[in-house]
């Protein structure tokens, strides 16, 4: 008789499957509980450190406040202290400092005069190209044996004719030049400019009534004359510069003085 063997399977078989899917949920959760444990710390540990930073820096701050209020109230009795001592001083020093205050005035005062005196004797000596100023009345030797004199000087109106030019009262001056030399000269070139005042100020040109600049060549021997109007008010004219130049190399002749009356 044949043995009859049951394919059912046996209860060891039943208890090995089942165990692989229980641990693979076991680790998975195993992990999310670590994860979740690790989060929550952290924000623990967070919240824990900060309330004492927080204290330390109101005790800096209290300290802070402690120290100043300290180092203020002894600024203070130093201060005190200093101004006493200070008071005590005063009578002693105050007619030193007085003394000294006025004697730098003086000194300042003195300086300022000197200043002003170095400013018009700046004014008044020959700049660079150009020779020694002489009188209004003076006649004045040249190059080349030119001659230059003003001739006549009036007080007149002056008429606005071309643009820029201010009617008012106006000094119309003659202008001489004399040809001492053997050469030509060229009357072309004479430019004539005034200055007024200690600064210096250009007066203003006007060409009527009368204005007759120089023109032409001027032989040797001959003589000729050229009318120029500037601007000045009446009250200005204490203290007038007047320039011509008549060559480019050559330096300019200058007149200076009063042209009043």
């Amino acid at each position: 008789m044949s043995e009859h063997r049951s394919s059912t399977p046996g209860p060891t078989d039943h208890g090995r499957r089942p165990w692989w899917p229980v641990a693979a949920v076991v680790i998975v959760l195993a992990l999310v509980v670590a994860a979740v444990a690790t989060w929550l710390g952290q924000n623990t540990a967070s919240r824990e450190s900060a309330p004492p930073a927080t204290t330390a820096s109101s005790s800096s701050g209290a300290a802070a406040v402690n120290s100043t209020a300290t180092g203020a109230t002894s600024g203070a009795r130093a201060t005190g202290r200093g101004a006493t001592t200070a008071s005590a001083g005063a009578s002693g020093t105050g007619a030193a400092s007085a003394d000294a205050a006025s004697t730098g005035a003086g000194g300042s005062s003195r300086a300022s005069s000197g200043a002003s005196s170095s400013a018009r004797a700046s004014a008044s000596a020959p700049a660079a190209g150009e020779l020694p100023a002489a009188a209004p009345t003076a006649v004045v030797s040249a190059a080349d044996g030119l001659q230059l004199s003003i001739a006549r000087r009036e007080s007149v109106t002056g008429e606005s004719v071309l643009a820029g030019e201010i009617a008012g009262p106006a000094v119309r001056l003659t202008i001489q030049a004399t040809n001492r030399g053997s050469e030509p000269v060229n009357l072309d070139l004479f430019v004539v400019n005034a200055y007024v005042g200690p600064e210096l100020t250009p007066a203003g040109n006007v060409t009527q009534p009368g204005g007759r600049p120089f023109t032409g060549t001027l032989a040797p021997g001959a003589d000729a004359t050229g009318v120029y109007l500037f601007s000045i008010p009446t009250d200005q004219r204490g203290r007038v510069r007047v320039t011509v130049d008549y060559r480019a190399q050559e330096p300019r002749v200058v007149f200076e003085g009063s042209l009043a009356g």
